[in-house]
């Protein structure tokens, strides 16, 4: 988190942009979703003037939502060799103690994977914000339509946010493990490079290394990732089936409560659905 912090500080001026534009273009998609719910409430007398606003949202849409991913195409890309430079700066001015106390294959698992996860948190911050916007302009228009409603989609969001945080707490050991296994991986593939010429002359030591070293240890990378990531994606289907036990309890459970008219659930039902994909 402290790299993703630094990054931002430097970068806060193209982190702002992308930001701004990506939340214009989910300001647009919310004022769209508003447009047709209001089409679909008069299909027949829907006039010119909402074809043209729909047509300029749609524009709109299109414009900020290319520029948003050139910035943080550009960010991404600027931010990865910004890294790597740091590093290798990091490396050169560390005492050489140090250097051998964390270990060359940990130097070049940082050099190599852990500076593009890095990039992704830094470049996830504007897409953060965006979701934000569309998140804040979708609970304003839920409001508009109905107040009652929106305390309820609210505490489903509140359930389904804690629900997930609560699921996918498991699988960080289980990818803290993978991470671990990936440097000791690296360490057997940095020896493997460096005694090649060895291990082809002696037969029997290639394949103690090959199927007692670096197989079991594949092996177990490989079912540790496995387990963690069906963890985060069992967290995120649950969070997804919350939203449809939303819409069913909208469609056929409130009705009975409460008197609804149509365009109201109509609306609910598209901005729940908009609002799957932010969340």
């Amino acid at each position: 988190m402290k790299l993703v912090w630094h990054l931002a500080k430097q970068s806060w001026k193209s982190l702002l942009a992308a930001g701004l534009l990506g939340g214009m273009s989910g300001v647009t998609n919310v004022a769209l979703l508003a447009i047709v719910h209001r089409a679909l409430q008069q299909p027949a007398t829907s006039s010119s003037k909402l074809l043209v606003l729909f047509v300029i949202c749609c524009l709109a849409s299109l414009v900020t939502r290319i520029a948003s991913q050139l910035f943080l195409t550009w960010m991404t890309q600027h931010s990865i060799s910004r890294l790597r430079l740091d590093l290798c700066q990091r490396i050169l001015g560390s005492p050489l103690s140090h250097l051998e106390e964390i270990g060359s294959h940990r130097m070049l698992g940082a050099l190599t994977g852990d500076v593009l996860v890095v990039a992704q948190a830094f470049t996830g911050i504007p897409m953060l914000c965006v979701n934000a916007v569309i998140l804040i302009s979708g609970a304003i228009y839920l409001g508009i339509l109905s107040q009652t409603l929106l305390i309820g989609a609210l505490l489903f969001a509140v359930l389904g946010g804690w629900s997930y945080w609560f699921v996918s707490r498991f699988a960080s050991p289980y990818l803290r493990q993978g991470r671990d296994l990936q440097d000791v991986l690296m360490r057997h593939v940095r020896s493997l490079i460096q005694g090649v010429k060895e291990m082809k002359l002696h037969r029997d030591r290639r394949h103690e290394f090959i199927e007692g070293v670096v197989t079991p240890l594949e092996e177990e990378y490989r079912q540790t990732q496995f387990v963690g990531t069906c963890i985060q994606d069992a967290a995120i289907t649950w969070g997804r089936l919350l939203f449809l036990i939303a819409i069913g309890a909208l469609l056929f459970a409130w009705p009975k409560i409460q008197t609804v008219d149509a365009a109201t659930l109509t609306g609910y039902t598209l901005a729940i659905f908009y609002l799957m994909s932010p969340l």
